[in-house]
């Protein structure tokens, strides 16, 4: 006999042997036997259930489920499956107990089991009365995220209807991406695979739908095929979960008989603080409330406002799997990566995004220096970049070890900017799992945390919420009290709640019971009076009862604290008390609303259209269901506009320009309106008419300003106070030849919204000469009171700009004669913060770099073809370049090939002190632009000429030999020595292009993004691509070797690459042939254009824009 056999035989004796004592009432020696077995065989799915019977058998029911859900997947399903229903019986849950004995009956295999099955199933019957409680139903989960490391609320409540006993089948929204080569492949083929590759456990599976790819094209997409499978081979009654607005176009294509559930847990009007929101979703929710069977929301000001005028929409607040955290309290085993840490541990548990107060957040670090800040959970680039000594960033834990870190924590922060209506609509599920862990918990004054529970903390602003922290190590919580809310809100719990619903069992969650019951609890717990966010979501309790005291409340609300929300809850206020005028006199004077929505709010009231004038408050409130109701109330001309209006503010955008020319021939309103010529403007970009779009914003423009001309705050001097659209920003030093050409293409722009800043760094007069003979206003000359580094005088010129974008060029270089007014129109549209393009290149007649005298290169544009436009993930750029797949200038700098809003500068400064940092400023500025917002956009049309002169300090350090540019080189290295700009100790002090990537990588990094580990420095291509650009008859040859080899005195591995690869290489020699930039004339493989400037007569970047003009007609 083998040693398998043998150890089969063991098993089954020792296995029958505690059965024995089970049976016989000898639990303890069961026990003693069962720990005896476990030190040799581990997670015996069989023993698993034995625990839990010997749990049963001594009354701990709690701990019996929580042993027999562990072994189910693996043991034996009838015996598990029976348990289970015992103790639902035993706790009273007949419903629940009746599904088990159902699901026990279906898997059973001997007839003796099966009677007893039987016969508990006929005991049950005087206990569950309605057949709906008895069916086991099917749910369909169109979930908002995928299934993975992290829990949310589609996943938890998924995992509760699965436990009480129904099918649940969890569909991911997001796409598996798959190519493939052969273009018949078939839908039925794709769904097929997604169900056999899906997760499962107990009743549920997780299921990732597919999206597949053929000639770099989506060839297609079994989503709806996938669901409509679903629903199709489903014998039991299906009830669809919904998440996402969108997916009604899904749930409006299903064919069948399904309910449908929506559960909503965003405010999905916000689309600054959410990726996954879209404009079209301001329609979409609409449309889906309709059309659900019952709406669940997750907070109280979701709740009150989603149920006015709805009596299907419930409360269903967010919750926590009490299992998942049991072992908090019994755990001693710290996790290795907080071991180490002192002593108090504070912690925040969820991801880091915009709505995280990372202000308030650094200053709790930094004023707290004896405490362990720990943060648990994806943070977005950009964000926590300083590292402090007392910060941890520990990443994504498994949902399943969150115990294991919580157990040692001492208190839960939640620091959230209560501003962001985002937050304002959150019931953050990290406040139930903090409480699961017996944690205290400080936050700010969001309403769901307002539970008035002893252990939750409200407190604004720093010095409250320090002091709320410091009390809570203090103060010992009562167990009782956290225990009891734990207990209260449970994901089973809420799936009661939902499967009640269900089954009509509606009168404890209806809105006659509810309202009531949230304004005795607020009125005992909340200090409205002394917070003006409460009394906004106070208001609203009234919104149908007492519209007097809901207008009244709102109003205060919006005093007290001019918010996104405060203004939408006091805008609905105005509205259902005929309040128009009054709100619309408020609006004019708040920095919240657009000034061409206030412009045309002039219009309007100019024109007493006070009927369109309601609409627009309606905008304000984003109430778009009562909007477009309110909209086929008006007369058929007005309708049509509103309509046109309405479309464009859903994003249906088709519909909006076929109503806009219909409207158009009906009413000459519109010729007035800077809505329309603003929208207008934004279709014919949408369509790539840059031509059409140009002239309607410049109209839309000039409308706002007349319109607004008595509102808009003046100086002494009667100046506009207001900000120019753009700051094109020129540091230079001891350039004027080259400066004055570039000031040209700036000043010759078909465009009115602009400063120039001319940053004068120059050690003569000439620059200055050549302003005051300019005499232009636009240009405002500045000249720091010392000689600066580089990077210093890119600090000082940019500190002065007044724009709301800003755009950075050399005094070589040059905007294209289109640049300033297709940016304008671009960025009215494309909702981005940074706008990338490829730069035309330009080689002025006295470079220094060989063969680069009068190059022009003009990147390649389809004639007659759109704008197209490209959004890029800033983190996968950073990560090309880093690794040298791709050149720097592929990164949106704050240099010639990018235009970038000024917030972006204020947060850079926030962060680290200064905009730009490293000895290359130009390159630091991609690096650092990049990890500040999560996407950006890129043209396919040049903005600017990068030109490279005699001028240039890179092309003179790098390339340059004559007495000029040595003169230049030792200048710049001076002047970056009395800054204290130094490379980091390994970057190799070599003339070399990569080795300034990689040291402004290394300066951005340490700067912005320390612990994002898959941001790294490919330091072996670095000092590859350096090598392969050096010339055998160099003479610094060896002494570059050297400084090369020195750089790498830290890394072994690539010490003993060098010296193989280079060093200890005969064959090595360098590049034979000088560095020369060879190009042939005339159109390249890629439709680019190389030109030889000077056979055009160009001699400057002036002549080079005229020309580009010429050929392309931009």
């Amino acid at each position: 006999m083998d040693t398998r056999s043998e150890m089969n035989i063991y098993m089954t004796k020792i296995k029958e042997q505690i059965t024995n004592l089970i049976e016989d009432g000898f639990l303890a020696d069961a026990e003693q036997l069962i720990t005896q077995y476990e030190d040799i065989i581990k997670n015996d799915n069989d023993i698993i259930t034995m625990k839990a019977v010997i749990k049963l058998s001594k009354g701990f029911l709690s701990e019996a489920e929580e042993l027999l859900w562990e072994g189910f997947d693996k043991g034996n399903q009838a015996d598990i499956l029976f348990n289970l229903a015992y103790i639902y019986q035993i706790q009273r849950d007949y419903p629940r107990a009746y599904r088990f004995y159902e699901r026990a009956r279906m898997s059973v295999q001997d007839e003796g089991s099966a009677q007893e099955i039987e016969d508990a199933i006929i005991a049950l019957n005087s206990f569950v009365t309605q057949d709906e409680e008895r069916v086991i139903k099917r749910f369909i989960v169109m979930s908002s995220c995928g299934w993975g490391e992290m829990k949310q609320r589609p996943h938890n409540l998924a995992i509760a209807l699965s436990k009480m006993g129904h099918y649940v089948d969890y569909v991911s929204s997001s796409r598996e991406k798959r190519k493939t080569n052969n273009s018949s492949i078939t839908i039925d083929k794709l769904v097929n695979h997604s169900l056999s590759a899906g997760y499962t456990t107990a009743f549920l599976r997780a299921i990732n739908p597919i999206e597949v790819y053929y000639d770099g094209k989506v060839l297609m997409d079994n989503y709806l095929a996938l669901l409509q499978q679903l629903l199709d081979e489903s014998q039991e009654e299906v009830i669809i979960i919904s998440y996402l607005p969108s997916s009604i176009i899904y749930l409006n294509a299903l064919k069948g008989n399904f309910k449908v559930i929506y559960d909503c847990v965003d405010d999905h009007s916000d689309l600054v603080n959410s990726s996954w929101n879209i404009k079209r979703d301001r329609e979409y929710e609409e449309i889906l409330l309709n059309k659900a069977d019952f709406t669940l929301t997750t907070s109280n000001t979701l709740y009150l406002s989603k149920s006015i005028g709805r009596d299907n929409v419930y409360l269903s607040k967010n919750a926590v799997e009490p299992t998942s955290f049991s072992k908090c309290g019994q755990l001693a085993v710290l996790p290795e990566d907080i071991i180490d840490l002192p002593r108090p541990l504070i912690c925040y548990m969820g991801a880091v995004d915009k709505w995280f107060d990372e202000e308030l957040f650094y200053q709790l670090v930094r004023n707290n220096k004896e405490m362990s800040f720990v943060v648990i959970g994806p943070v977005q680039p950009g964000m926590l970049s300083v590292k402090e000594n007392n910060l941890y960033l520990l990443g994504i834990k498994e949902h399943e070890r969150l115990q294991y870190y919580l157990e040692h924590m001492d208190v839960g922060i939640i620091p959230f900017k209560t501003s962001e209506d985002i937050i304002v609509h959150c019931d953050p599920i990290k406040l139930y799992e903090y409480a699961a862990c017996g944690l205290p918990v400080v936050g700010p004054s969001m309403p769901e945390l307002a539970v008035g529970k002893g252990f939750i903390t409200v407190a604004d602003g720093f010095w409250a919420f320090n002091e709320a922290l410091r009390k809570s190590l203090l103060v010992e919580v009562d167990t009782q009290e956290i225990q009891e809310f734990v207990r209260s809100n449970t994901w089973i719990s809420r799936s009661i709640q939902l499967l009640d619903i269900l089954n009509g069992k509606t009168a404890p969650y209806e809105k006659e019971v509810v309202l009531p019951q949230i304004k005795e609890f607020w009125d005992k717990h909340l200090d409205t009076a002394n917070n003006p966010l409460y009394q906004s979501v106070y208001s609203l309790l009234y919104a149908e009862s007492d519209k007097e005291k809901f207008f009244q409340y709102a109003e205060n609300g919006f005093k007290g604290d001019k918010s996104n929300y405060s203004l939408r809850v006091y805008a609905l206020a105005s509205f259902m008390t005929n309040r128009v005028p009054d709100f619309i006199e408020e609006l004019l004077d708040c920095s919240l609303v657009e000034d061409n929505i206030k412009a045309e709010l002039l219009l309007l009231r100019k024109r007493k259209r006070f009927d369109i004038l309601r609409l627009r408050v309606l905008y304000i409130a984003k109430c778009y269901g009562l909007l477009y109701s309110e909209i086929f109330k008006l007369k058929e001309e007005d309708k049509t506009i509103e309509l046109a209006h309405f479309c464009y503010e859903v994003d249906d955008l088709i519909d909006a320009k076929e109503l806009y020319i219909k409207a158009k021939e009906q009413d000459d309103y519109l010729l007035e309106s800077p809505l329309y010529y603003k929208n207008q403007a934004a279709l014919f970009i949408a369509d790539g008419d840059y031509a059409s779009s140009q002239s309607f914003l410049v109209k839309s423009r000039k409308l706002t300003k007349e319109y607004l001309q008595s509102y808009i705050p003046v100086d002494e001097n009667n100046q506009s106070l207001s900000k120019v659209r753009f700051s094109v920003v020129i540091p230079t030093r001891n350039s004027s030849d080259t400066l004055e050409f570039t000031l040209m293409t700036c000043l010759d722009q078909n465009y009115d919204d602009y400063e120039i800043i001319v940053s004068d760094n120059s050690s003569d007069e000439l620059t200055k000469n050549l302003i005051d003979r300019l005499n232009e206003d636009r240009i405002k000359y500045f000249k720091p009171e010392r000689e600066l580094a580089m990077t210093e005088n890119f600090n000082y010129a940019i500190s002065k700009v007044k724009g709301e974008y800003v755009i950075v060029l050399g005094s070589d270089d040059g905007l294209l004669l289109h640049a300033l007014s297709t940016l304008d129109v671009l960025l009215e549209t494309l909702n981005t913060k940074i706008l990338h393009w490829n730069l035309v290149a330009y080689g002025w007649p006295d470079v220094q770099l060989n063969g680069y005298q009068n190059y022009l290169n003009i990147p390649y544009i389809e004639a007659g073809t759109a704008i197209t436009s490209y959004k890029l993930e800033s983190l996968n750029a950073i990560k090309d370049v880093a690794a040298f797949n791709k050149l720097y200038s592929s990164l949106p700098m704050l240099y010639c090939n990018s235009v970038v809003h000024t917030s972006l500068l204020k947060e850079l400064v926030t962060k680290t002190g200064e905009v730009y940092k490293s000895i290359a400023p130009d390159v630091y500025s991609g690096f650092a632009m990049s990890s500040l917002e999560k996407y950006f956009i890129s043209i396919n049309v040049p903005m600017s000429i990068g030109g490279s002169s005699g001028n240039s300090n890179g092309i003179s350090y790098h390339y340059g030999g004559d007495e000029k540019s040595d003169g230049i080189k030792k200048d710049y290295m001076a002047l970056n020595k009395q800054a204290g700009l130094e490379l980091n100790g390994i970057i190799p002090n070599v003339k070399s292009v990569q080795a300034s990537v990689g040291a402004s990588f290394i300066a951005a990094k340490q700067a912005l993004f320390p612990d994002i580990s898959e941001l790294e420095l490919n330091r072996k291509k670095m000092i590859e691509q350096t090598v392969e650009s050096l010339h055998s008859d160099d003479s610094e040859f060896q002494l570059i070797l050297s400084a090369l080899y020195e750089s790498l005195q830290d890394d072994k591995k690539l010490m003993e690459w060098f010296e193989e690869s280079y060093l200890q290489n005969p064959t090595f020699k360098g590049r034979v042939t000088p560095r020369k930039v060879e190009f042939k004339e005339g159109f390249r493989k890629d439709g680019g254009l190389y030109l030889d400037a000077s056979k055009f007569d160009v001699s400057n970047v002036y002549g080079a824009a005229q020309l580009y003009r010429k050929i392309t007609g931009l």
